[in-house]
């Protein structure tokens, strides 16, 4: 999802897992709509495929094709994505969020 509307080009890997989350928190909260179901599984879909391009296989980008993240945004990308686990029970970010906190660990000794 964009971050930006001034910079289409820039897909932010922190901020689409967050938009993950409130869709799928709105999903929960509105007494499970369709509509928000759709509108996260159609992100859900999107950030399997996207997902791998953000790992440089010892830290992620900040955004595709970008820089590698700051230690903040790794670590903020680590907490979004163990929240949007623990909300979806959904395999996929449980993995992802183990990864790249076990890259925290890697890269900082903690």
């Amino acid at each position: 999802y964009l971050l930006y509307s001034f910079d289409t080009h820039q897909l932010v890997l922190n901020a689409f897992a967050q938009t993950l989350n409130g869709l799928y928190d709105f999903y929960l909260l509105a007494g499970h709509d369709e509509h928000a179901l759709r509108l996260f599984q159609e992100g859900d879909r999107s950030m399997r495929l996207e997902m791998p391009r953000y790992d440089t296989g010892s830290w992620t980008r900040y955004s595709l094709g970008g820089p590698e993240a700051s230690l903040d945004y790794q670590r903020l990308t680590v907490q979004v994505l163990s929240h949007l686990c623990a909300r979806s029970h959904i395999d996929f970010y449980c993995r992802y969020a183990k990864r790249f906190k076990g890259y925290l660990k890697n890269r900082t000794g903690g």
